[in-house]
């Protein structure tokens, strides 16, 4: 994941060209192989590239055609072969062997603001037209890629690293108090549109952003279907249509010399090795995929090793496993390499590095199986519409089908819905903190707030509308950027075949029995290419919590008698905070760590260690 910078002065200001070179050193961690930067009177762009595709061995940035259209880009292209004939149909020249920052540079030539609409990928760019003086930004469809930026009177300021904007003297290390309160409540920040810092915004997933000299204004380009509908009279054209958009996807993730997969025993992961796997194998490059794993082997029950090394064999693919029982709490949270950039509840920030670094040593591409349950998780309200309305025959064949399948009746969630009426089913709820200073939270109105994020989100999608709130959710974007250079600090590029937009749109089009049915699609696609014993895994989650496993060990008792930082008053009562020793609720536990995870990135925002990138 290169490093992007910019700064327009809309004011005609010349640019300072040292601040950019200083910005564009702060992100050299992002791209090792090359660093560069443009400035032309009021526009200056940098960049730092790491190299991910093989079309990259030439690729310089900032770009330009003729020096009056410039980008500077992080990206990854997709669809490629599609995209060049298409442009190559309008009179450009384009070419499957350049560089992606050279093919969105064309599309834009082409067809301006609305390139967009003809790109897939997970990218964001900058692109300054000089014929237009506008300032054209862009973000993918899921917000892989980040992309942070303020307006600062005058100057409009972005990066893909947080910490890159906070260099330019006018952004202010004001918090977003509201940002704050969300994290406290609930561990992320709900605002997609948000930082922590006051003046520093991101731009949505699937948003562009334009600025001229006199005006700043920020567009949607895409969102999740919810027209499709796809009915094959043959259930294998499900799988196969299936197969062909995995394949598609995972192809255009894997254009370089080596890979890497982050792989658990589970289905998702080991799908996405196994498509991988005969993709390269298929090239004669099976040498090139190594799978990574995470591992614990007595501090909680795990049979992920187990599961895991099966996957391998059978791909014959070589593993490698971080055993995760010896890390500490916190551990090496004062270091600079794990020093977030916003507050996060995750104790365990050194085991991510340590996995990310390890997998970074073969490859600077991580795929993953992320996505899985939430595209084919259960849709309760379709299968109880299909009663409603009659549809008993349907319901009948889908429920037959899968008894002679798997000799039992599909799980589709009538008992849970059953005792939802009857009232005897606890829902999962957010629960309120009794640790808030009382000041901030009556000027938040918290306990409104709360009540806000716990509303039911609404039944847009008429037959998958659990998987459609689920994708639409901003978690997931702040999910990916938490795995991103800007965050971790480690040069390796995650990449997701599961979301891609084509895939997506697929699986929320195809009916929800019985695909949708204990991932019945994804486990009927790998029959023959993984062993029974995976393909039918039951999804479970971890038999016990690592955190609470901890906290039963002598020597964590540090983590009740924290000190707080005089900004962490202004937030939390910390005489309030429960005892986390000794408390048999994870839940509570994991509410009343987030104090101390606050804390500790309150200790580095004050001592300014965010500024020495």
């Amino acid at each position: 994941m290169s490093g992007i910078v910019g700064i327009l002065n809309l004011n005609g200001a010349p640019v300072d060209q040292q601040l950019l070179r200083r910005m564009t050193d702060s992100m050299a961690f992002r791209g090792p192989d090359a660093q560069s930067v443009w400035q032309r009177n009021q526009i200056g762009f940098g960049h730092t590239l790491l190299r991910t595709t093989d079309e990259a061995a030439d690729e310089h940035q900032p770009f330009s055609f003729d020096d009056l259209v410039w980008i500077v880009a992080d990206a990854r292209i997709d669809g490629r072969e599609d995209l060049v004939r298409t442009l190559n149909a309008t009179g450009r020249d384009a070419s499957l062997q350049r560089p992606d920052v050279e093919l969105i540079l064309h599309a834009y030539q082409v067809w301006g603001e609305a390139c967009v609409e003809h790109l897939l990928g997970d990218f964001a760019f900058a692109i300054w037209d000089e014929t237009k003086l506008r300032l054209f930004c862009a973000r993918d469809h899921f917000g892989v890629k980040p992309f942070f930026y303020a307006q600062l009177g005058d100057c409009l300021v972005f990066s893909n690293t947080l910490n890159t904007v906070r260099l330019h003297p006018a952004v202010s290390d004001e918090l977003n108090e509201q940002t704050i309160a969300d994290f406290l409540l609930t561990g992320y920040n709900y605002e997609n549109a948000a930082t922590v810092f006051a003046s520093i915004l991101r731009l949505p997933a699937a948003n562009t952003l334009v600025c001229t000299m006199n005006s700043l204004r920020m567009c949607n380009y895409w969102s999740l279907p919810v027209d499709g509908y796809i009915r094959y009279k043959r259930s294998g054209e499900y799988v196969e249509h299936f197969n062909e958009l995995l394949y598609k996807a995972v192809a255009d993730r894997i254009r370089n010399d080596c890979v890497a997969v982050s792989m658990s025993g589970g289905l998702d992961s080991t799908m996405i090795a196994t498509a991988t796997n005969n993709l390269l194998s298929a090239d004669g490059q099976s040498n090139k995929l190594q799978a990574f794993t995470l591992v614990y082997d007595h501090l909680i029950p795990d049979r992920e090793r187990h599961y895991s090394n099966l996957a391998a064999q059978s791909l014959g693919i070589p593993i490698h496993f971080l055993p995760l029982d010896n890390y500490g709490l916190y551990e090496r949270w004062d270091r600079p390499e794990l020093q977030a950039s916003e507050p996060n509840d995750f104790p365990f920030s050194a085991f991510v590095f340590d996995y990310l670094s390890g997998m970074a040593r073969h490859s600077r591409v991580r795929l993953t199986g992320e996505g899985g349950d939430s595209l084919l998780c259960p849709s309760e309200s379709y299968f109880t519409r299909l009663l409603k309305n009659g549809r008993v025959d349907l319901l009948a064949r889908y429920i037959g089908r899968h008894l002679w399948l798997h000799g039992q009746i599909p799980p589709l969630g009538f008992r849970s819905v059953v005792k939802r009426w009857l009232g005897r089913q606890q829902t999962w709820q957010w629960q309120y903190p009794v640790w808030f200073n009382q000041d901030f939270a009556r000027q938040l109105n918290l306990r409104a707030r709360l009540q806000q994020l716990e509303g039911e989100p609404p039944s847009i999608h008429p037959t998958r509308p659990e998987a459609y709130n689920q994708l639409n959710n901003g978690y997931w974007a702040s999910y990916f950027e938490k795995w991103d250079p800007g965050m971790t600090r480690v040069p390796i590029e995650g990449r997701h075949p599961l979301f891609d937009p084509r895939l997506v749109e697929y699986l929320l089009a195809i009916p929800p029995i019985p695909w949708c049915v204990n991932k019945e699609l994804f486990r009927v696609s790998m029959q023959g290419w993984l062993p029974d014993e995976i393909r039918y895994r039951k999804k479970s989650p971890l038999a016990g919590n690592a955190v609470y496993e901890l906290l039963q060990q002598k020597g964590n008792e540090w983590v009740d008698n924290f000190s707080p930082t005089p900004m962490l008053e202004k937030f939390v009562d910390r005489r309030a905070i429960p005892k986390l020793v000794g408390e048999q609720d994870v839940n509570q536990l994991w509410l009343n760590i987030r104090p101390l995870g606050l804390n500790m990135w309150l200790q580095n925002f004050k001592l300014g260690d965010f500024n020495s990138n």
